[in-house]
């Protein structure tokens, strides 16, 4: 028990001196948010980087859906906020026989906000087979 209350102690000390919490690092890296949303078995989220930032400039929005038991295929829309928007395209209508597997897909956009305001992105994904659909949604702020 000594050796188990020492070993975390250290892990600890280890752990607090990684410079996460330095206010220099954290100013050079720009802001990242986030949002997840669950429905049945499904787990989304969806991340922007920068959430603020100027007219013209690239944002990259990483999307994740985790189904614990995939039925079918997933599909996902991605709208911006700014009336532009990216889709998986047509979701293949099948379901999968015998017992659903456990299912990871990650997708990576780049856009650029032509004018100043505020922008509510929209993540709706969806499972084929499954009553599991959600949305999740974040803001991004755009500049001159």
């Amino acid at each position: 028990l000594a050796l188990l209350i020492l070993a975390s102690v250290a892990l600890g000390v280890v752990m607090t001196g990684c410079g996460a919490s330095n206010p220099i690092a954290s100013k050079r890296t720009p802001r990242i948010d986030g949002t997840t949303a669950h429905s049945g078995g499904l787990t989304i989220a969806l991340t922007a980087r920068p959430t603020r930032t100027e007219s013209g400039s690239p944002v990259r929005f990483t999307a994740t859906a985790y189904e614990r038991h995939a039925a079918g295929a997933v599909g996902y829309r991605l709208a911006y906020g700014d009336g532009a928007g990216a889709e998986s395209g047509p979701t293949p209508l099948f379901c999968i026989a015998g017992t659903p597997h456990a299912v990871h897909r990650m997708w990576s956009f780049s856009h650029r906000y032509k004018a100043s305001g505020r922008y509510r992105a929209l993540l709706n994904v969806h499972v084929n087979c499954t009553r599991d659909r959600t949305t999740a949604a974040i803001m991004v702020t755009v500049t001159e």
